[in-house]
């Protein structure tokens, strides 16, 4: 793609996030947070153009590695498409050169009929023909067969029929037909006395305003670009939502935040509105078992020192972080008697509270039950003192 091209919302956003990857992830995390994000663009109406799934587009960013596959276009992301009313659906079928399958007769989860495109999975009810007689095969309440689309092409879509009662992994369908495109619009001409509305519903275009300039952290740019992307159409509260899951993906990526990013993140969610909060502490407990300079960052804003552990913990296997947050399960090794005359033993502590001054940890002891311990500064770094003297023999087994 020519250098400073327009490109669509969708494929903004899928660029802001590869840009900000760190260089550590591994090709496991790269694949896993593009299908994540993709997936959720697609379910939060983020405007898609029609070219964007050729090479100049999401296939810059394809990625085909022995622990797995990312492509942008992709059968299952078409399907989500269709459920979602996206429009990935025109960009798909530009990409492969294919019409829709449009049905008149399509069974939602709520059990009603709706006009909309065909897609794998899809249950396409046949309005024309009645099955009063046959109980064994699937069929609508007053008697109509039920067929699933489990494939389709440009010329051909193919459809199966299930028994009737409860359906299990593996089952085979009891009935198959293929179908050709004069077949299907013959089908759907037959059914014209039986549904009204004979049109695809509309996959509108969301016209998001200019892109937001790239000037901050790879965090912040990110969300930047996703509120951008996502349009002031969307209600507050499906941006707040959609804002939440961002959050949470850039966490998880352990993407670039800097200490002065805090009051960045509070304009974000302003704009948001709809009490969107970037700076929660369930977000900081988050970062704290996953790593990342979150951390930091949000200690910075709220002025608060973090709460380290040297020890071990069950909470982050691979031990990225040593900041504790709420929800943090520690290996809590302590005396059995006052004096620590006698043999320390091992404990889970989880923490429940923590505020600038005060921890509130929650031990369980097998040989003193529950008991709730609030400590201050200097009570924890008297634990710290008798993790560094007796820690390293009551380590966790790998």
């Amino acid at each position: 793609m020519a250098k400073g091209a327009a490109v669509s919302p969708a494929v903004s956003l899928m660029e802001a996030l590869v840009a900000g990857e760190p260089r550590t992830l591994g090709d496991r995390e790269r694949i896993q947070a593009r299908c994540g994000l993709l997936r959720l663009v697609i379910q939060s109406g983020i405007e898609f153009w029609l070219d964007d799934l050729r090479r100049e587009g999401l296939g810059r960013l394809e990625m085909d590695r022995c622990v797995g596959v990312f492509r942008g276009a992709d059968m299952h992301l078409y399907s989500l498409a269709c459920q979602s009313n996206s429009t990935y659906a025109l960009a798909f079928e530009r990409h492969e050169k294919m019409d829709p399958w449009a049905c008149h007769s399509l069974r939602s989860v709520q059990g009603g009929l709706s006009t909309g495109r065909v897609h794998p999975r899809a249950e396409v009810v046949d309005m024309a023909t009645t099955d009063v007689d046959d109980t064994i095969l699937e069929s609508t309440s007053d008697g109509h067969p039920v067929w699933h689309c489990t494939s389709m092409c440009r010329d051909t879509i193919v459809l199966v029929r299930y028994r009737a009662g409860e359906r299990f992994h593996g089952e085979q369908p009891a009935r198959r037909k293929s179908m050709k495109r004069e077949e299907w619009a013959r089908l759907q001409a037959s059914q014209q006395d039986s549904v009204r509305d004979l049109s695809l519903p509309s996959l509108t275009r969301r016209e998001a305003g200019r892109r937001p300039a790239v000037s901050g952290s790879a965090a912040v740019n990110l969300l930047e670009v996703g509120l951008w992307a996502l349009g002031r159409q969307s209600r507050p509260t499906d941006r707040a939502a959609f804002m939440s899951k961002l959050m949470k993906l850039a966490i998880d990526l352990r993407l670039e935040f800097r200490r002065d990013d805090g009051p960045r993140l509070i304009s974000i969610a302003a704009r948001v509105g709809s009490g969107c909060n970037l700076l929660s502490s369930s977000s900081y407990a988050r970062a704290c078992a996953v790593g990342g300079t979150y951390c930091s960052m949000w200690e910075s804003a709220f002025g608060r020192p973090a709460w380290k552990w040297k020890g071990q913990r069950t909470d982050n296997a691979r031990q990225r972080s040593d900041r504790v947050g709420v929800g943090a399960v520690l290996v809590w090794t302590q005396s059995a008697a006052p004096d620590r005359s006698a043999p320390a033993c091992r404990d889970l502590a989880e923490c429940i509270e923590l505020s600038a001054t005060h921890i509130k940890l929650l031990v369980r002891s097998r040989k003193r039950g529950s008991e709730l311990l609030c400590l201050d500064r200097k009570q924890w770094a008297e634990q710290q003192d008798l993790m560094d003297k007796t820690g390293k023999a009551y380590r966790l087994a790998a």
